[in-house]
C-alpha cells in the first residue's frame, strides 16, 4: 500500500483458478467515462501530455501471452486494474 495523488493505492498478487492475478486499486476518482468506453485503443488519453499508449500497451500485452487485462470500479469508488497472466499445471 502506497499515497499518490490519487489516494491510496494497493497492489495485490493472487492466484485464481488458471491465472496469477495481479490487482492495481485506488480510491481515486475512478476510470473516466471515455476510457472505460474506449479501453484498449491506442492514442486515447485523458491527460495534456498524454500518448495514449499506456493503456493500449497493457491490453497488447495481456493478449500476447493469452491472459486479460480488465478496468473495474473499485468497491471504494476508485479504480482497479487487473492483468490476470495464464498459468499451467502440469
Amino acid at each position: 500500500v502506497s499515497q499518490s495523488r490519487y489516494g491510496e493505492i494497493t497492489i495485490k498478487l493472487q492466484l485464481e483458478e488458471h491465472y496469477l492475478k495481479l490487482s492495481v486499486t485506488d480510491n481515486g476518482p475512478g476510470w473516466p467515462k471515455i476510457i472505460k468506453q474506449y479501453a484498449g485503443k491506442p492514442f486515447l488519453s485523458t491527460k495534456e501530455h498524454g500518448v495514449g499508449l499506456g493503456l493500449y500497451n497493457a491490453f497488447s500485452l495481456a493478449s500476447a501471452v493469452n491472459g486479460k487485462f480488465i478496468l473495474l470500479d473499485s468497491l471504494n469508488g476508485g479504480a482497479c486494474a487487473q492483468f490476470l497472466i495464464p498459468i499451467w499445471k502440469e
